[in-house]
């Protein structure tokens, strides 16, 4: 389901224009982001909780589980250069 489709649902659903369910979803849309922005969380009971989160990307992950050592390893052998 998109958008669109919600929509549609809402506008059918309700007895709804178009155009004022189409507002309906962006208000809740915005409402949910600007939460979000402002780092709070956003719970639909039954539905989900929605939460930004900070963390490492791949490569540093890769150094956080791995020694060093294993990684230059793995890097050596990758190209060419045998230890």
């Amino acid at each position: 389901m998109n958008k669109a489709n919600l929509i549609k649902l809402v506008a059918k659903k309700f007895e709804l224009s178009k155009a004022k369910s189409d507002k309906i979803i962006k208000h809740i849309l915005e409402s949910i982001t600007d939460s979000l922005t402002k780092n709070k969380s956003v719970v639909l009971v039954g539905f989900g909780t929605f939460s930004v989160t900070t963390r490492c990307g791949f490569f540093l992950s890769v150094f956080l589980l791995f020694p060093v050592k294993i990684i230059f390893l793995l890097f050596a052998t990758k190209n060419s250069l045998y230890l």
